[in-house]
């Protein structure tokens, strides 16, 4: 199960946002220390991070693309790189 810290770190990374402190109270409350970086309005982040798809979302889409990349192997096709990386040798 992702955590809700998680998920802003995982919003925080895909804007390309570096050296911060996310901290979360016992009451959930996420704040965050922005150093040098520059601050993204948390309404902003808020919204993104009630965009990320579930867990279940996630375990779901990373089966089928997982299930695609057996089908493209057995029939000879290329993979795309996110089917190759599903891969472990």
């Amino acid at each position: 199960m992702t955590t809700k810290i998680e998920k802003y770190a995982k919003v925080l990374d895909n804007n390309n946002v570096k050296d911060v402190i996310l901290r979360c109270d016992e009451n959930g409350v996420i704040s965050i220390d922005w150093k040098d970086a520059t601050p993204i309005d948390m309404a902003t982040l808020d919204a993104e991070v009630a965009a990320l798809p579930s867990d279940e979302e996630e375990a779901a889409n990373l089966a089928n693309l997982k299930a695609s990349a057996k089908q493209k192997l057995v029939a000879g096709e290329p993979l795309t790189e996110q089917e190759a990386d599903t891969l472990v040798l």
